[in-house]
């Protein structure tokens, strides 16, 4: 087991991936349940050449706690190629701004489901909730910054020079081998 800590009040812990789940549990119990922040399963070999009758013992698990929620985060993400804008941005508002849009609907239904007065009073669709709170939603109103598809589902408007690049999606096959590796992971924070 690596334990390591860094002044921004984040914990990082290193563990064989057969006991993490035990130790999460004590580590809950330590920080806090609400104060986990990721796990991240880091790949430490290839499996080929195991005999046993079992997959290959083939990663470790790091669990990241936090004291606060004030924790530092510093996204991880690849600015956008011109490819990238062209094919993400297909749209362009009245001023020339590249955007896209999402959703603000999630699946499954929660106290979100309710309509909210800027939103014409409508509900989001049946087996889904808005995928924000109510004072969001009503922000995003004011600002302009909601467009309703050709079904009456309102999309939040992204605008494409307002994001710098795209989050990492994949963590899974982070391999550590060294302290510079882990150093890597703390810039996270």
């Amino acid at each position: 087991m690596n334990y390591c800590q860094k002044e921004k009040r984040i914990h990082i812990l290193h563990t064989d991936y057969k006991i993490g789940h035990y130790i999460k549990i004590i580590m809950d119990e330590i920080f806090g349940i609400e104060n986990f922040k990721n796990d991240i399963s880091r790949i430490k070999c290839n499996p080929k050449n195991f005999k046993r009758k079992a997959y290959g013992n083939i990663k470790d698990l790091i669990l990241f706690y936090s004291k606060t929620k004030n924790n530092m985060w510093n996204n991880p993400e690849t600015k956008y190629s011109a490819k990238d804008k062209e094919k993400l941005f297909k749209k362009m508002d009245s001023n020339g701004r590249k955007y896209t849009t999402i959703p603000l609907h999630a699946p499954g239904e929660t106290l979100n489901r309710l309509p909210q007065n800027s939103l014409k009073e409508i509900y989001p669709p049946p087996g889904r909730h808005w995928r924000c709170s109510p004072e969001e939603l009503n922000k995003l109103c004011r600002k302009n910054l909601i467009e309703w598809s050709e079904n009456g589902i309102p999309r939040k408007i992204i605008y494409a020079d307002e994001r710098s690049g795209k989050k990492h999606k994949m963590y899974g096959n982070l391999k550590i081998h060294n302290i510079q590796a882990y150093r890597q992971i703390i810039k996270l924070f």
